[in-house]
């Protein structure tokens, strides 16, 4: 077997779109794409953190998205709508004990939290959060235990 690291780009892959637009005639065919393999290679990760950020500020919803399957904290839900809506593409997670500090210090006014999944009969919503926006214009959130009552980390 040839050694890897000397093989440089080579075809390895067939792609396909889903919605047919790489047909000869249409817009995507003959279109070139690279392909990640996110469970064994050790350099996919930071690669599909880096388009995040290119993205970003286009695409915003995408961006999350790749983030999420980066494995990186990312708001979801109402939590993501709310920082899209308010154009903040780079919130921060922190702590739920510091979340909770921020509030109480004032240094997050108006906190909101995504409450989806609390009510009777709704479905265990994995991806509560409370969010907000700090006194410098810093999307903060915080993760919610099942409880919604604080305790993530």
């Amino acid at each position: 077997m040839k050694d890897k690291r000397k093989l440089g780009l080579f075809n390895k892959f067939k792609v396909t779109r889903t919605d047919g637009k790489d047909a000869p005639g249409e817009k995507h065919a003959g279109c070139e794409h690279f392909v990640l393999d996110i469970t064994h290679d050790p350099f996919a990760i930071p690669a599909l953190r880096a388009y995040a950020e290119a993205c970003r500020k286009e695409y915003p919803v995408l961006a999350n998205d790749l983030l999420a399957k980066s494995g990186m904290r990312v708001p979801q839900g109402g939590a993501a709508a709310f920082f899209i809506k308010h154009k903040i593409f780079d919130a921060k997670y922190v702590p739920q004990k510091t979340f909770d500090h921020l509030v109480k210090a004032g240094i997050i006014a108006k906190p909101f939290r995504d409450s989806f999944g609390d009510g009777p009969g709704e479905p265990y919503n994995p991806h509560r959060q409370a969010f907000g926006i700090d006194k410098h214009g810093i999307g903060l959130f915080t993760e919610l235990s099942n409880d919604g009552k604080g305790g993530g980390s």
